[in-house]
């Protein structure tokens, strides 16, 4: 009876909640929406310096592949890639806590905040699609495979070059899906603070 007693006056009337909630959530929301700004930004960084260093070298997986400053630069970002995902999913962790602690009291349920969680699912939704099976795949031609990828020609590409470059685009799609997604959910955040207390912080 005494800890029924202490959860419902936690999840009524306790500030800490609260200050849980929208601050997992501000955490991991910011994470996952810097980030992928971030990568937007500098996505052709990698190609770039590639291109002006003139850059060549041997890929040890794949001795047979012809190196040029496209097939460097793709196997820098695709490393930038990886750490990206890990970022999202560690947001998504942070998000997905905060909305669950959102949920907790009766009083704080609403249409918004039904709207902002069925926005993170999709998010969610997103990343696993984008990151487990697009990426998945794009990574495994990129690294198995000795695609030449200084054909820019589609009529000249191999099958699996032009699977790529469709993998890309629908990738490239998805994550900004989710980038907007992300700033809505921080709009939404100023009209629907996530989590309400009865009393005062």
């Amino acid at each position: 009876m005494t800890n029924t007693s202490w959860f419902l006056k936690f999840k009524n009337n306790s500030p800490f909640w609260v200050i849980l909630a929208r601050s997992f959530f501000l955490l991991g929301i910011s994470i996952w929406f810097g980030s992928l700004v971030f990568f937007a930004i500098g996505a052709g960084i990698p190609f770039q310096i590639a291109k002006s260093w003139n850059l060549t070298g041997l890929n040890p997986d794949l001795p047979s592949q012809l190196i040029n400053y496209r097939t460097i630069g793709g196997a820098i970002t695709s490393q930038f890639i990886l750490r990206l995902n890990n970022l999202e999913s560690i947001a998504l962790f942070l998000t997905v806590f905060a909305f669950l602690l959102a949920w907790i009291p009766e009083h704080n349920r609403n249409w918004m905040l039904l709207v902002q969680t069925l926005i993170m699912a999709t998010m969610g939704i997103c990343l696993l699609i984008y990151s487990q099976k697009i990426g998945a795949r794009m990574f495994e031609i990129q690294h198995s495979i000795p695609i030449d990828f200084s054909i820019v020609n589609d009529e000249l590409k191999s099958s699996l070059h032009r699977e790529f470059d469709s993998l890309h685009k629908q990738y490239s799609r998805f994550v900004s899906v989710n980038a907007i997604l992300a700033f809505i959910q921080i709009i939404l955040f100023s009209f629907n603070p996530l989590a309400k207390s009865k009393i005062k912080i």
